[in-house]
């Protein structure tokens, strides 16, 4: 195990990019909610699932209404002023200002 470990972090060394997969564990862990974890938003409230998919056609009928709606009402996730980087954030460093680190969140929605 040690001489893979090894290996993966010579690899990752001599990478340009590295790119990690991760899911909603990652956001929960900084304080985010997810939708389907045990105490997940729509686990809770099997409601706001409903309401999601129709946000969602909303969304396909009148993007800029949408968006305008989302910009100006509180977060279905919370009080993300709360949330703070958790240790996967911090060891990558992931604040893309040295060219090298790019992060994107795509479990947003």
């Amino acid at each position: 195990m040690e001489e893979m470990i090894n290996e993966v972090a010579r690899i990752l060394i001599e990478s340009k990019y590295a790119v990690a997969l991760t899911g909603a564990g990652v956001s929960t862990e900084s304080g985010i909610p997810d939708f389907r974890g045990p105490s997940g938003i729509w686990t809770r409230n099997p409601e706001a699932e409903r309401r999601a998919y129709e946000v969602y056609e909303k969304f396909l009928r009148d993007p800029k209404g949408y968006w305008e709606e989302v910009v100006s009402g509180p977060s279905i996730l919370g009080d993300l002023e709360k949330a703070r980087p958790n240790p996967l954030a911090l060891c990558h460093g992931g604040n893309g200002k040295d060219g090298n680190s790019k992060v994107h969140n795509h479990s947003k929605r």
